[in-house]
């Protein structure tokens, strides 16, 4: 599993997409997790940047599972461009945003909470506390599967 954040469409983000491109040839990754920055703003000059980054990265994607967060530069317009160009896993809770889900692998529960509620400039106390009623419930959830996710 790969994980990191902030993967952008300049220089730096091109020679990421180069790099992992090649290593996902020769070495078997079970996935990667995007914790946000994606592209840099994907809302830019009318969502190209968006669409930039998503030819950049669609070779590795197509082909190895790749879960995202969204961060503080997914924030722009109520994170429109991330809910619509990337389909995480639906809960009644976030009800397909994609914004906090949990999904598992092998012997291991992945929790992905989406920790802008908490530090948006427009602070939301709802979906926090939404949020936080799925994260008790997922985690129970995920008790009773301990044996086989430990």
């Amino acid at each position: 599993m790969i994980i990191f954040g902030d993967w952008g469409t300049g220089p730096i983000g091109e020679l990421t997409s180069i790099l992992l491109g090649i290593d996902s040839k020769v070495k078997e990754f079970t996935g990667i997790i995007h914790l946000g920055d994606i592209g840099y703003n994907l809302n830019s000059d009318d969502g190209l940047i968006g669409d930039l980054y998503g030819n950049q990265v669609q070779d590795i994607t197509a082909s190895i599972p790749y879960m995202t967060l969204p961060g503080n530069h997914e924030d722009a317009d109520n994170m429109t461009h991330y809910k619509i160009r990337f389909k995480m896993p639906y809960n009644e809770y976030n009800q397909g945003t994609g914004l906090f889900y949990s999904f598992n692998i092998g012997p291991v529960h992945f929790v992905m909470l989406n920790t802008e509620v908490y530090y948006r400039e427009a602070k939301n106390d709802i979906q926090a506390e939404i949020q936080l009623e799925w994260l008790k419930q997922d985690l129970e959830t995920a008790n009773l599967y301990r044996k086989k996710r430990p």
